[in-house]
C-alpha cells in the first residue's frame, strides 16, 4: 500500500466536496483508494510507502474530474 500526502480534494457525494489540508490518501496495490485521513488521524505501519506531495492538490480519480471542474467554474 502507498500513502500520498498533500491537500486532498475529496468528493464523498456528487453534491458535496471536502478539502483536507495535509491529508493522506491510502491506495492499495491495485490502485484503489482504501481510506483518506487528515494528518491528525493518521495511523499507518512502517511498511507503507509515503509519497509526500507537499502543498500540491491531490484529486482522487480522473473519473471525478467532471465534478471538480463544474464546482470551480
Amino acid at each position: 500500500m502507498k500513502a500520498y500526502r498533500g491537500n486532498i480534494l475529496f468528493t464523498p457525494t456528487n453534491e458535496h466536496f471536502e478539502v483536507i489540508d495535509n491529508g493522506y490518501v491510502f491506495v492499495n496495490y491495485e490502485g484503489i483508494i482504501e481510506r483518506i485521513y487528515p494528518s491528525n488521524h493518521l495511523r499507518y505501519s512502517d511498511s507503507i510507502e509515503i509519497i509526500d506531495l507537499g502543498d500540491k492538490l491531490v484529486i482522487s480519480a480522473m473519473n471525478d474530474m467532471n465534478v471538480h471542474a463544474e464546482l470551480f467554474r
